[in-house]
């Protein structure tokens, strides 16, 4: 069975609200009614924290790790610090966490905006990630992650999976400035 650990963290920050419930539901929907189903199993960690990382990384072992929150330019991504602010997450700490856990996760999927910069790093540690070039606006990435799991749940390859989840933003975002991942 493949575990899929959702991390999801929404800041109050200026670049808005996340609908990360919504983003966590749509998975939990598209992985229960597709085909292979009991095998894939799906942990969430709401509101995730520094200390959640490795905690949850060690109590469930995932194959896939999704992360949903904010990023910004410039190499940054947030999460909620024990104070409920923003937090930074380092390069260096992401990518220690990965390296320590590469023998089981083995995709990395960061739905935050400007996070491939982040990401390519990250690739010496885990197989495969999954990252946005730019801005990403809520609703593209909601039809990424509906898109992505729907087709991971009926058993396409990931390359595949991915080539859908991004024609899906296309499909959906014809009117609006966003970015698709890469």
């Amino acid at each position: 069975m493949a575990k899929i650990l959702f991390l999801s963290t929404n800041l109050p920050t200026n670049q808005g609200y996340l609908r990360v419930d919504k983003e966590y539901r749509i998975i939990e929907e598209k992985l229960r009614s597709a085909i292979y189903r009991d095998r894939l199993a799906l942990v969430s960690v709401p509101a995730s924290r520094p200390k959640d990382w490795l905690d949850k990384l060690n109590q469930h072992s995932p194959n896939i790790v999704h992360f949903s929150g904010h990023g910004s330019p410039g190499r940054k991504l947030f999460q909620l610090g024990e104070d409920d602010d923003a937090q930074l997450i380092s390069l260096q700490a992401l990518k220690t966490v990965c390296h320590s856990v590469k023998d089981t996760v083995r995709l990395l999927v960061l739905n935050a905006c400007y996070s491939r910069q982040e990401a390519e790093p990250l690739t010496e540690e885990v197989d495969c990630v999954i990252a946005m070039k730019g801005k990403i606006h809520d609703t593209a990435a909601l039809a990424f992650t509906e898109a992505f799991y729907q087709a991971l749940g009926y058993g396409l390859s990931v390359q595949d999976t991915f080539t859908q989840a991004r024609a899906a933003i296309q499909l959906e975002m014809l009117d609006k400035d966003t970015d698709v991942p890469e």
